[in-house]
C-alpha cells in the first residue's frame, strides 16, 4: 500500500523539518571546567561596536560552544502546528570526549586536539501512529568544526565525517562525497539545539547574514540567509527558510513558519533526558526450515533486452514426477523474494508462505523485485510490475519439475490484483487465485477513507480546506500534471494503479478465488476490503470462498492491539492457522 499524507500542514511541516531545523558548527572549548560560565545577559547597547565595512553592529562575538551549556543540560523544544502538538526535540551538551578516546591512544602522545559530543533526540507525533523517533550525535573539533557523526532512526542509519575539506555521508550501502568548506553550517532533521548553536558560535551582526549550510539527514547543500535584528535584548532572524527566529542571550525563544502555522517553543522547565533509546534498522537474513524437504535452484526471470534483470529462485520439492505451481506476487513491489522490504526493513512474512507451499509439495517461484536483492532497478511502474508477474508465471510452468496443468497464483495486497489479472488471461493455465489482505475498492475510494480520518482530526476550521486539498492531490496524482514533490518517486506507479479497478478484476477471473483477511489489518480494510470482492463475485457469479481471521494483521500475524506500521519492525512469525488454510485451498484446488 502507498503511504498516503493528506493534509498539507503535514507536508509543509516535513520540508521544513527536513531544511529549517537541522543543525549546526560549533566553536568549542578544550574542556568544560577551564571555561568561563556564559554572560547572564548580552552586553548592553553601548557595549556593541559598529563594523564600518558592513554599516551594521555585532550583536554578540563568537561564542565557545562549551561555554554556553553546562554538561548534560537539556534543552527541550515543542512543535505546534495549529497549537497541537506535533513533535519534540531534545538537545545537549555530553560533554568533551579525552584524546585517547578520540583518535586512539597512540594518537593521544601526539596530544591532538579534544573533541567535543552533542546529542539529539527527536519525537514526531503522527495521529493514528506510534511516535517516529531518530537520535543524532555530532562530534566537532576545538574550533567548532565538524569531525564525525551519525543520525539514526528505525528507518535508516547515516553516519557522516568531514576529512581533508571533503563531507563523506554513507547509509552503510552507499557513500557521498561533497566539498566542505571551513566554516560550513550543519544541521540534522529536526534538531533545533544545532540551530541554536548555529547563531551562538557565530559572530553575528544586525543586517544580511549568509553561510554555507549541510543537512546531516541527506540532502544536496545550500547557502542559508537571514536578516538580522536587534531591540530590547532581542535578536529576530528572518531566513530564506520561510522561519522568523527570535533569541535572546544566544538561546532561541521562539521560532514561527508563518505560512505552516508552525511554532517551535522551548520547554520550560527543561524536562529530563529522555530514555528511549533507537536501536536503528534491523538486519534480516533468510533462515530455511529447519530439515526443509525442497531444494532450491537460483533462476533469473528470462524477459525481453530493455527489461530489468530479474533474479529469484525455484523451490523444488522432493517429489518424482511432475508437481502443481504456484506463484507468490508481493503487493507493491517493494522486496526481495523472501518478503524483506524497507527501508525500514521488515519482514513481510513471504518467506514463510512459499516455503509451507514448497513443503506441501509445490513447485514455487519467487523473485526479487526490481531495486532489490539481485534484481535490476528501475522506476517503480504498476504497469511493468504486472510484466514481472508474467515473468514470473512463465518462468515457473516450463520447469522440468513443474506440472503446467497444476497452477495456483497467490497475491498479497496489490499483488492480489496482479494475480487476477494473470488468471484472466491465463484462463486455461491458472486453477486457483488466493487473494491475502487484498483491496476491493479502487485506490482513490481507499485514499478517501484515509484522508477522511486525518480530516476529521484537524480543526473544524481547516477541514473544508484540507477536503480542497485532497481533491486537488487526487487530481495531480491521477492527471501527472503536477506531482506532489513527495510522490514524485512513484508517480507512474499511483498514476497507473488509480486506473484499476477490482471489481472488473474478478468480473474476468474464471477460476475459484480464495480470500484471505485479518482483522486487525490497517492497510486494507477488513469490512470494506472482503465485502467489495465478495459483491464483484456474486455480481458476476464467480465461485469464491472467504476466510478471515479476526486477530491477524495485514501480514497475516498475530496482533493483540492496535496494528500499525511501526508494529511490523516487532518480529512476529506468520500465522500458523492461516498458512495451513492456505496449504489445504491450494491443494483442493489443483485436486479438482
Amino acid at each position: 500500500m502507498i503511504s498516503y499524507v493528506m493534509s498539507p500542514a503535514w507536508r509543509a511541516i516535513a520540508l521544513h523539518l527536513l531544511f529549517g531545523s537541522i543543525s549546526t558548527g560549533f566553536t568549542l572549548a578544550t574542556t568544560a571546567g577551564c571555561v568561563p560560565p556564559p554572560p547572564a545577559t548580552l552586553p548592553p547597547d553601548s557595549a556593541l561596536h559598529d563594523t564600518e565595512a558592513h554599516n551594521s553592529i555585532v550583536v554578540w562575538p563568537a561564542g565557545r560552544v562549551a561555554a554556553l551549556y553546562p554538561v548534560d543540560e537539556v534543552r527541550a523544544f515543542r512543535y505546534l502546528q495549529h497549537g497541537q502538538v506535533i513533535g519534540f526535540s531534545y538537545g545537549r551538551y555530553a560533554g568533551p570526549v579525552p584524546a585517547s578516546i578520540a583518535h586512539g591512544r597512540s594518537a593521544a602522545l601526539g596530544r591532538p586536539p579534544s573533541l567535543h559530543r552533542f546529542e539529539t533526540r527527536i519525537e514526531l507525533n503522527i495521529p493514528g501512529r506510534l511516535p517516529v523517533r531518530s537520535t543524532g550525535e555530532v562530534m566537532v573539533d576545538d574550533t567548532g568544526e565538524l569531525i564525525r557523526g551519525f543520525e539514526r532512526s528505525n528507518a535508516a542509519e547515516l553516519t557522516f565525517s568531514v576529512n581533508d575539506g571533503t563531507f563523506m555521508i554513507s547509509d552503510g550501502a552507499e557513500q557521498e562525497s561533497l566539498s566542505f568548506a571551513a566554516g560550513t553550517a550543519f544541521m540534522a532533521y529536526m534538531a533545533t539545539l544545532h540551530e541554536e548553536l548555529m547563531f551562538a558560535q557565530r559572530e553575528l551582526r544586525t543586517g544580511e547574514q549568509r553561510w554555507k549550510m549541510v543537512s546531516l539527514s541527506g540532502g544536496t547543500p545550500r547557502e542559508w540567509v537571514g536578516e538580522v535584528s536587534y531591540e530590547d535584548g532581542e535578536v529576530t532572524i528572518a531566513t530564506n527558510l520561510g522561519e522568523r527566529v527570535i533569541l535572546r542571550d544566544r538561546r532561541i525563544l521562539r521560532i514561527e513558519v508563518e505560512d505552516d502555522a508552525l511554532v517551535i517553543e522551548p520547554i520550560e522547565p527543561a524536562p529530563t533526558w529522555p530514555t528511549w533509546e533507537v536501536r536503528g534498522p534491523q538486519t534480516l537474513r533468510y533462515t530455511p526450515p529447519k530439515d526443509a524437504s525442497f531444494k532450491v535452484r537460483r533462476i533469473r526471470l528470462p524477459g525481453r533486452s530493455d527489461q530489468p534483470e530479474l533474479a529469484g529462485e525455484v523451490l523444488l520439492p522432493n517429489a518424482t514426477r511432475p508437481a502443481p505451481v504456484a506463484v507468490y506476487l508481493s503487493a507493491s513491489g517493494r522486496g526481495d523474494r523472501y518478503g524483506f522490504a524497507g527501508p525500514p526493513w521488515v519482514d513481510l512474512g513471504a518467506h514463510a508462505i512459499t516455503d509451507a507451499l514448497a513443503e506441501a509439495g509445490f513447485v514455487v517461484v519467487r523473485f526479487d523485485n526490481p531495486g532489490f536483492g539481485d534484481s535490476t532497478d528501475r522506476l517503480p511502474s504498476w504497469t511493468a510490475q504486472i510484466e514481472d508477474a508474467r515473468r514470473a508465471l512463465r518462468t515457473a510452468v516450463v520447469q522440468p519439475e513443474a506440472d503446467p496443468n497444476q497452477v495456483v497464483l497467490v497475491g498479497h495486497g496489490e499483488g492480489g490484483w496482479k494475480a487476477m489479472r494473470l488468471a484472466a488471461q491465463y484462463r486455461d493455465l491458472v486453477r486457483g487465485v488466493a487473494l491475502l489482505g487484498t483491496p476491493g475498492r479502487p485506490y482513490r475510494e481507499i485514499l478517501r477513507d484515509r484522508a477522511q480520518v486525518y480530516r476529521e482530526q484537524l480543526p473544524a476550521s481547516l477541514q473544508a480546506e484540507a477536503d480542497r486539498e485532497h481533491e486537488k492531490m487526487m487530481h495531480e496524482l491521477e492527471s501527472g500534471a503536477q506531482v506532489p514533490p513527495e510522490f514524485e518517486a512513484r508517480a507512474q506507479w499511483i498514476r497507473e494503479v488509480l486506473r484499476e479497478d477490482p471489481a472488473k478484476l474478478v468480473a474476468a477471473v474464471h477460476c475459484p478465488i480464495w480470500v484471505a483477511q485479518g482483522g486487525r489489518d490497517f492497510e486494507t480494510d477488513p469490512q470494506a476490503a472482503v465485502a467489495g470482492l465478495v459483491h464483484a463475485a456474486k455480481r458476476n457469479g464467480k465461485a469464491m470462498d472467504v476466510a478471515t481471521y479476526p486477530e491477524l494483521d495485514h501480514l497475516f500475524k498475530v496482533e493483540s492491539g492496535r496494528s500499525m506500521p511501526a508494529r511490523y519492525l516487532t518480529p512476529r512469525p506468520v500465522d500458523e492457522r492461516f498458512i495451513a488454510s492456505l496449504v489445504a485451498w491450494a491443494r483442493k484446488t489443483v485436486a479438482q
